[in-house]
């Protein structure tokens, strides 16, 4: 598996064929790396999606003018993003048993969890997708990359590294992003 230059440099500018391209060649290695690691209170599939961000983190940060390959660069960032993820982890692993409350404690989350069935589930959904389709029409590529950063778990630092900006550039587009989504959400 051999990229060409221009295919990373398409991905770099948020290209969406050429990105799909070079996920699709990298998903089988991603999923055999990601099956080889444990995470507690995670699904395979959400080391799979770490791996994922490890590759974009790699498309962003490739130089062509070294002398190392793309795909092995890629193998690196996406390794090292799977161990950087579980060693975090590992720190905060008392992390629920010191900030949780007692179901009992509280009424109303209570009633919540036994009161919830398939059609609350299902307008839930339903909500997130609308929410979704009119943040894609409202957020510019680089806010909506920021915002799936964001959610994914990065710091302001990380994401700034990913995209090749500045910390700075990632709070300014997070507060556009809560300015514009705000009358989205009745904030």
């Amino acid at each position: 598996m051999e990229f060409d230059t221009r295919l990373i440099e398409k991905a770099k500018q948020l290209d969406e064929v050429a990105l799909d391209e070079i996920f699709i060649e990298f998903k089988p290695f991603i999923r055999t790396i990601a099956f080889k690691y444990f995470l507690a209170g995670a699904e395979r599939d959400d080391l799979v999606q770490e791996g994922m961000i490890g590759l974009f983190t790699a498309i962003k940060n490739f130089d062509s003018k070294k002398e190392v390959p793309f795909e092995v660069f890629a193998k690196r960032c996406i390794i090292l993003r799977l161990k950087t993820v579980i060693k975090n982890s590992l720190r905060l692993k008392h992390a629920p048993l010191n900030h949780s409350i007692s179901i009992e404690a509280d009424e109303t989350i209570s009633k919540s969890l036994y009161t919830s069935g398939p059609e609350d589930t299902f307008f839930d959904n339903e909500d997130f997708k609308i929410a979704n389709e009119k943040l894609k029409e409202i957020l510019s590529k680089f806010e909506l990359s920021v915002l799936y950063l964001i959610s994914s778990g990065m710091s302001y630092k990380e994401i700034a590294t990913v995209l090749g900006k500045t910390p700075k550039s990632i709070d300014n587009a997070l507060q556009r992003i809560k300015k514009k989504a705000a009358p989205l959400f009745n904030l």
